[in-house]
């Protein structure tokens, strides 16, 4: 118990230090849920997303809390918002299965324990589970998995996966292979195609970031590639298939060692669910229980990081002094703006004035000057309500807090 307050302490400091590192937003908050501090542990999602609205361990851990808080309606919410982000994550599905078996509706449950281990059969948690409610133990391999391999080994060609797609209700897991199969018959323009569209209703779909990278570094699009992994890199930097890829893209959202943090951590936490909620055990087979790994950060790290803080310190201070020598704009400098504009307006061609007159006729309040204006609508209460939030936080209203941030949250998706 001395070691979590003395890591929740640490990363505390470093949220507070750095609010754009999202990797140790992640594992305060994962801390928080372990030491039973459920509301902390959401108020640090919350803030976490408003950051960066795909990151998808905080979108996660932040339907666990609701789910450990009782609060099912916003945990069901929270993590069907991580299947749309990624529609093959198998944890949340796996907890929308321990959600639907705590409300007693198992067939539900099995439904959800299906559907995660379709994308990922090595899931034991979703065995366990699984077992519990059907007595009955999952195949070592999954459909979807038998058939990416046989795409892949070049077994099945894209009319094939044409059917097997329908078959599967069109489910964008399956439209990704049938993107493969094209690949795989050297029409990769079309297998593009595919992915794009994909993209359009799941613009933060990691597996298809990823994939559609790969087809751009085919096709000699280089940018598009790096585009395409960056993005999947800011989803989830955890994802298998990224590995170290996601060291080629510098992000002020990610310290590499917190994400070793978070890999060790998954396991933890799932343990926690289970001793919590899952009120029967697993007779035919447990996960292997490890010796608990004693977390140590070094002294050197701890040092470098209060001299950097310093450091941000003098900073703050001198970019202050800055902001308040541009804010008393000599009255002069104001005048010679001014003059600036009304020349450049009065040297406006009349043909496009005449243009512009009769556009505004045709149309009063142009589309994209309405989006313009429901967008700067939607920054505004989204800081408004941050503002609120920051300021209930600071004195410990908790309750309040979450209530301000998850507005502002719903109106940073809405954006």
């Amino acid at each position: 118990m001395e070691e979590l307050s003395y890591l929740l302490d640490y990363y505390k400091k470093r949220v507070e230090r750095n609010p754009q590192l999202l990797s140790s937003h992640a594992i305060y908050s994962e801390y928080l849920i372990l030491s039973e501090r459920i509301d902390e542990a959401i108020l640090i999602s919350l803030k976490s997303l408003l950051v960066s609205p795909w990151f998808l361990r905080s979108q996660i851990d932040l339907g666990l809390s609701y789910l450990l808080k009782g609060d099912y309606k916003s945990s069901e919410s929270e993590l069907n918002h991580a299947l749309k982000i990624d529609p093959e994550n198998d944890n949340a599905n796996l907890l929308l299965g321990v959600l639907y078996y705590v409300l007693g509706i198992y067939d539900i449950s099995i439904k959800y324990l299906k559907e995660g281990f379709n994308y990922n059969p090595k899931n034991i948690y979703i065995r366990n589970l699984y077992y519990i409610l059907t007595k009955e133990e999952l195949p070592s391999i999954s459909h979807f998995k038998d058939t990416e391999n046989k795409v892949l080994n070049g077994f099945i060609n894209s009319e094939q996966m044409l059917k097997i797609r329908a078959e599967n209700s069109g489910k964008k897991p399956y439209e990704l292979l049938y993107a493969l199969s094209l690949k795989s018959e050297n029409k990769l323009i079309e297998a593009i195609d595919t992915i794009e569209r994909i993209l359009i209703y799941n613009p933060y779909y990691p597996n298809a970031l990823y994939t559609l990278g790969k087809f751009y570094e085919m096709s000699g699009n280089r940018r598009k590639k790096d585009e395409c992994w960056e993005k999947c890199v800011d989803v989830n930097p955890l994802m298998d298939k990224i590995g170290n890829l996601a060291k080629n893209y510098e992000n002020i959202h990610f310290d590499f060692d917190d994400l070793k943090e978070l890999q060790k951590l998954n396991d933890r936490i799932m343990d926690n669910i289970f001793s919590k909620l899952i009120t029967e055990e697993v007779s035919y087979e447990k996960a292997t229980e490890e010796k608990e790994e004693i977390i140590t950060i070094p002294e050197e790290k701890i040092e470098k990081e209060i001299e950097e803080e310093k450091e941000i310190e003098v900073e703050e201070i001198e970019v202050k002094e800055i902001e308040k020598e541009k804010e008393e704009v000599p009255f002069e400098l104001e005048e010679i703006k001014k003059e600036e504009i009304i020349e450049k307006s009065e040297g406006v061609p009349f043909e496009l004035e005449e243009i512009k007159k009769e556009e505004i006729e045709e149309e009063k309040v142009p589309l994209s000057k309405q989006r313009a204006e429901e967008k700067s609508n939607i920054e505004e209460d989204t800081d408004y309500y941050k503002k609120l939030g920051d300021d209930f936080l600071k004195k410990g209203m908790y309750k309040e807090a979450i209530e301000m941030f998850t507005k502002a949250l719903k109106l940073s998706k809405e954006k």
